[in-house]
């Protein structure tokens, strides 16, 4: 039954508006049904899940709120809140929020999601707000026009649905946004909250750590580890982890959530120790029971501490109902558990049913029950890691195109370290710098990290790495999951294990493989580099005069918009300083490596420059308005060494996109 009571908060999101009449007649007779057999146990379970739907406004919304383009509104930064009128429908719970797209005074364009919206005050009939405001007491305000806006919809683009997702009443973007303040004199007659900030005890901690921490070149990844933070992180740190296969340590997950456990689990037996014996022997206690009430409340103020991570709720929940289970001495299935997990999830927002997180998480977390059945060794964690990178590498699918052939030993390496090291020592220093100001047991950790760091650094820019296709069918991804849930459900047998090879078999194939047809093939033939188009031919070295008539960029999209490509003559001296810098040439298809001092010469007038060597080819794939570029010779996904033409390649297709 419990299923049941889940798909009634799933359906209710994934059915269409439109036929919401459709499914209250299906909670109608399932009512029916289950009081006609007596089940009122789980007429409740539907009640409860029907009344957290009407809750979350699956009969009401916003969709008649229509902002008037060119409006004024005012923007209260420090407080995040948006002053309009008319006001939208305010939610059963708290006040109706959006999001703002400002083009700031300075020309930067700042996006500020989770804006409270409110009236626009008034004081004798007049607005509140006045260029000549001043005093002590005002508060900077933004005004700005109402250029366009977006409402949130669960069918629509990846942006309405984020916003359906967020409970956003709509996103608007604002120009000729320049700065108010609130008039003192009129702050008093309205609410304090629009003078006074009071920052939340999340953010003085913040503030608190980073006035002692800043200075340590580790703190960046520590405060990540801790609190999910990476705002501090440059793109060179993202690449990093990324490449490695470490995101899953430096934003806030389920793994620190167990982090927290294990912390809670340590706490509790330490405590159990310095209980009187008389309590222990009357049964009133019990390890189980001293495990619920220490670590359930530790596991709720970390999640308010990283400002409630879905992520972090989610393992809480889960956690938490495990706790429950062992205090009372329930021995429930752990599949059992996740789904009531889930249920609970849904039922406090049933949005979430749309958010890739969550499915993600619930699904490792069911790999992982059905892994760990077979045995309880320390060799598994090495299987077990493999398992989690190939289930990764299958779910993620698409997003990512580099690994490094390190991630599974890095992963080995790195969660012990940070679960029984780096998380447990990072959280005693933030405790001894609240108790005696003093940095020093952070200064012992940091000069830890360091090698670390570097090492890490290391194996990223300078170990190989795997590519992977970017373009696969949706019936390809489901026939890998198919295969995956092969492995888990076989093991420990070895027959699982040609899931595994089938898999990473596919995983590797060589890139282009599922590509479908290029859009643009350079090829080198004898001495000739033509272009050609299915089995047409478009262009050769041996052929144009005119170096206008020598881009082949003109095949490839709007020759305004992409970088000039250059297949040069192979009888003018179109590669001369005079001709580069007359026509803008930004690339140049070459049959073989230039010289030394044509090398210079491009080099001097940042022309870049790719080879097509004898008997190999160049093609251009659009794929969903995304331009591949593939090489021969980077055909397959493993190298061990990165050449200079699959740098090149690189660069020329992130240019192009």
């Amino acid at each position: 039954m419990l299923l049941s009571v889940v798909s009634i908060l799933i359906g209710a999101i994934v059915v269409p508006r439109e036929y919401s009449w459709l499914y209250s007649t299906h909670i109608i007779i399932l009512c029916l049904y289950l009081i006609r057999h007596h089940r009122f146990l789980s007429l409740i379970l539907v009640l409860i899940s029907f009344t957290s739907i009407v809750i979350d406004g699956f009969y009401s919304s916003n969709l008649n709120w229509r902002p008037n383009t060119g409006q004024l509104v005012y923007v209260n930064l420090k407080e995040k809140v948006l002053y309009t009128n008319p006001l939208p429908t305010q939610p059963f719970w708290g006040a109706a929020r959006a999001t703002l797209v400002l083009m700031m005074p300075n020309g930067e364009r700042q996006r500020v999601a989770n804006v409270s919206v409110k009236n626009i005050p008034f004081s004798h009939g007049e607005t509140a707000f006045s260029e000549w405001g001043g005093g002590q007491r005002a508060v900077p305000i933004l005004v700005g026009k109402v250029a366009s806006f977006m409402l949130p919809n669960k069918q629509g683009g990846w942006v309405e649905r984020q916003l359906y997702i967020e409970h956003q009443v709509a996103r608007l973007s604002l120009q000729d946004v320049h700065w108010l303040s609130y008039k003192s004199n009129r702050a008093r007659h309205h609410n304090n909250s629009i003078v006074t900030e009071k920052n939340s005890l999340r953010q003085q901690i913040n503030a608190y750590l980073d006035k002692h921490f800043a200075n340590f070149s580790s703190w960046r990844f520590t405060k990540a580890l801790l609190l999910g933070n990476s705002d501090d992180w440059s793109e060179r740190d993202k690449w990093l982890v990324r490449v490695l296969g470490l995101a899953h340590l430096f934003v806030v997950s389920g793994l620190h959530t167990g982090f927290v456990y294990g912390f809670g689990r340590l706490l509790s037996r330490g405590t159990w120790r310095l209980i009187p014996e008389s309590l222990l022997l009357s049964g009133k206690m019990t390890a189980w029971r001293l495990d619920a009430l220490l670590i359930i409340p530790l596991l709720f103020v970390y999640a308010y501490l990283t400002n409630w991570g879905a992520p972090v709720v989610r393992a809480g929940i889960m956690l938490s109902l495990y706790l429950l289970s062992r205090a009372s001495v329930m021995r429930l299935s752990p599949y059992r558990t996740v789904g009531f997990a889930l249920w609970l999830i849904l039922l406090i927002d049933p949005r979430n049913v749309l958010e890739p997180g969550l499915w993600l998480s619930f699904s490792l977390v069911c790999l992982l029950i059905g892994f760990v059945q077979s045995g309880k060794k320390w060799s598994q964690l090495l299987i077990m890691q493999i398992m989690f990178s190939t289930a990764s590498s299958v779910l993620i699918l698409g997003w990512q195109s580099d690994i490094s052939v390190a991630t599974i030993l890095i992963n080995v390496i790195m969660i012990p370290l940070a679960a029984f090291v780096w998380f447990p020592w990072a959280i005693i220093a933030c405790f001894a710098c609240y108790l005696s100001s003093s940095s020093y047991c952070y200064a012992l950790l940091d000069s830890l990290l360091k090698p670390v760091i570097h090492g890490l650094e290391v194996v990223a820019f300078y170990w190989p790495q795997v590519s992977f296709e970017l373009i696969f069918s949706d019936l390809l991804k489901v026939l890998l999951l198919g295969v995956l849930a092969f492995w888990v459900w076989q093991t420990p047998l070895k027959r699982g294990w040609f899931g595994v090879v089938a898999i990473w078999g596919v995983l590797l194939l060589p890139r282009g493989f599922f590509a479908g047809t290029a859009s643009l093939t350079v090829r080198h033939v004898g001495s000739y580099l033509v272009a050609t188009r299915g089995g047409e031919l478009l262009m050769s070295d041996h052929w144009h005069d005119n170096v206008s008539s020598q881009f082949i960029n003109q095949w490839l999209g709007d020759p305004k918009a992409t970088p000039r490509i250059l297949l040069p003559n192979a009888y003018k001296k179109t590669l001369s300083a005079d001709s580069l810098l007359k026509n803008h040439i930004d690339w140049v298809v070459l049959k073989k490596v230039p010289s030394k001092t044509m090398s210079k010469r491009l080099s001097a007038l940042q022309v870049k420059w790719i080879v097509v060597p004898i008997d190999e080819q160049l093609q251009f794939r659009n794929v969903d308005h995304h331009i591949y570029v593939w090489h021969q010779a980077c055909s397959f996904a493993f190298f061990l060494f990165k050449s200079d033409t699959c740098k090149r390649v690189e660069t020329l297709e992130f240019v192009l996109n």
